[in-house]
């Protein structure tokens, strides 16, 4: 019995255990810091780019391989009585004499053979490593400006929380306004003294604010979805609200001009590009020079057995390859430069967009600034008319239109502060978006 209570009790605790554990993991809560960095870390987009870009590493190193001799093991078995090849196999195999010289007939054999070959002076291998090293280091960029553009929109998304958090809590706090001016509405009828259509005014608008309250609670679970979607997470986390001071901080406009070009991943990213376009000009031309290799073969042949060794013998020797004259090589020499020129042209306008994307950012930065020190104090005034004309319906002096008028107004000005506070925010981090500059708010910077 005893076994049984206890049995009992464990089993009860370990519920109560899961309990409090399922409740705090669906509340853990997400700092914008915290949740750029489990982006850059666990979301498969990043790590899918990161897989791309070590193998592309992998190419630079194959290049390099280029430069290393080549091994090669050869094992073939042939059989036939063609005279030249009869009498040449016997000759490899030291088998042939005088009296089978004419008359070789049927041979088999079995030949190992093993090669070396490396290139002694080919022009074209230090261009193609050099192209392949510009095209590492542009695909490095390319990876960096990929993760912040990953954490820029793991920004978005956690003001999207925070906007239909506010949001949220706003229309529950209109529902209980609305559930006020109904209780005052039916107890002035009550008391005979007002009439049953504000009585029905503000039931009508008591639902109008419960249905947006169920749409703004769906808002906040899917925006919390999204987050936790560029998280690779299949957990719903809540968030807190931004470091002001960290993330509306912005460095000089002609600070972040000035650096634009070295912290704009993929400007940087288009420079080797233009670069790879200039080595393949070279590329193209050092095709007229000449190729000189090195090789040698050591091999043996065997009647009988594979691997045998009824004769052997090696060689060794250089080769020379010039290719003095080929017309397609003239074409890809042009097609090369025209190639490089397209480069620099779009580097020249990829520079002006960068300036004119930094210049937006702040102009917009100020434009969002302003637009919710406006809001903040429509919020201040709509809050004491709204006060003012519910007290004066209260005591008879003013109609229920009015009371809804008014609390359509303060709804709307709240509306405005929550948004034009999210664009503030959002436009901060644009900026230093644009700037090249978001991951470097970040703990350990990028």
């Amino acid at each position: 019995m005893r076994h049984k209570v206890l049995h009992g009790f464990g089993l009860l605790m370990a519920c109560i255990t899961g309990v409090f554990l399922l409740n705090a993991r669906a509340d853990e809560t997400l700092t914008i810091e915290e949740a750029m960095q489990k982006a850059l870390k666990n979301n498969n987009y990043v790590k899918s780019r990161s897989y791309g870009l070590k193998a592309s590493k992998e190419e630079l190193n194959s290049a390099t391989s280029l430069f290393f001799p080549r091994l090669f093991l050869v094992e073939r078995y042939t059989r036939g009585d063609y005279p030249s090849y009869a009498v040449f196999t016997k000759l490899n195999q030291e088998k042939l004499t005088f009296s089978n010289f004419f008359t070789a007939g049927t041979v088999s054999n079995f030949y190992t053979g093993v090669s070396a070959e490396m290139p002694l002076l080919v022009p074209e291998l230090f261009v193609t490593r050099n192209m392949k090293e510009a095209s590492f280091l542009s695909r490095t960029k390319e990876f960096e400006r990929f993760r912040e553009e990953i954490a820029f929109t793991v920004f978005t998304t956690y003001l999207t929380v925070l906007k239909s958090r506010a949001v949220t809590e706003m229309a529950a706090r209109s529902v209980d306004e609305a559930r006020e001016l109904l209780r005052v509405a039916k107890a002035k009828v009550a008391r005979g003294m007002g009439l049953h259509s504000d009585e029905l005014r503000a039931f009508v608008y008591l639902k109008e604010r419960e249905a947006s309250l169920i749409k703004s609670e769906n808002d906040l679970h899917i925006s919390r979805m999204a987050l936790s979607l560029l998280l690779s997470d299949d957990q719903l986390y809540d968030v807190v609200p931004l470091d002001s001071s960290r993330w509306t901080r912005l460095p000089p406009l002609e600070d972040a001009l000035a650096q634009s070009l070295q912290n704009r991943a993929d400007y940087l990213s288009e420079e080797y590009q233009a670069r790879n376009a200039s080595h393949n000009t070279s590329l193209q031309r050092s095709r007229f020079l000449p190729k000189l290799h090195a090789g040698g073969t050591y091999g043996r042949d065997s009647e009988r057995n594979p691997f045998g060794a009824d004769g052997d013998g090696w060689m060794a020797g250089i080769s020379l390859r010039w290719d003095i004259f080929d017309k397609t090589q003239f074409d890809d020499i042009d097609k090369a430069r025209y190639e490089e020129m397209r480069s620099k042209e779009y580097l020249a306008q990829k520079k002006r967009e960068i300036a004119f994307q930094i210049n937006e950012g702040y102009r917009r930065v100020d434009e969002a600034k302003k637009r919710f020190g406006v809001a903040t104090e429509a919020v201040l005034q709509a809050e004491e008319s709204f006060r003012l004309i519910r007290v004066r319906y209260e005591n008879n002096l003013s109609t229920m239109v009015e009371v809804l008028d008014a609390e359509v107004a303060l709804v709307t000005a709240r509306s405005n502060a929550v948004i034009f506070e999210n664009d503030y925010n959002e436009a901060t981090g644009r900026a230093l978006f644009n700037a090249g500059l978001l991951l470097t708010r970040l703990p350990q910077g990028r």
